[in-house]
């Protein structure tokens, strides 16, 4: 599981909704959403570590990357709480 792969598989599901509902496909606009939600819930418990509050590049590795928490905070995966610190460690890679 990679941070910056799967934060963009979430965000393709999220627009997929919107396509979806702009549609009338309710069914699937449901399926979407509750797929990106799904998602969202596992990366949160899977990849942001919770002592320093960023998110892990993948599973099995302790490092860190710009892009590793960039992308996460960009498509609106981090916790609204733990924004700010992800943020933090954003702008202190420059």
């Amino acid at each position: 599981m990679n941070s910056v792969v799967n934060a963009y598989h979430f965000r393709a599901l999220e627009l997929l909704g919107k396509i979806a509902a702009q549609l009338g496909e309710s069914a699937d606009e449901k399926l979407f959403v509750a797929q990106a939600q799904k998602l969202k819930t596992s990366f949160n418990e899977k990849l942001l570590d919770k002592k320093r509050f960023v998110y892990l590049d993948g599973i099995g590795t302790d490092h860190a990357s710009l892009h590793g928490n960039m992308f996460p905070l960009a498509f609106g995966l981090s916790p609204e709480k733990q924004t700010e610190k992800i943020s933090q460690f954003v702008q202190s890679r420059g």
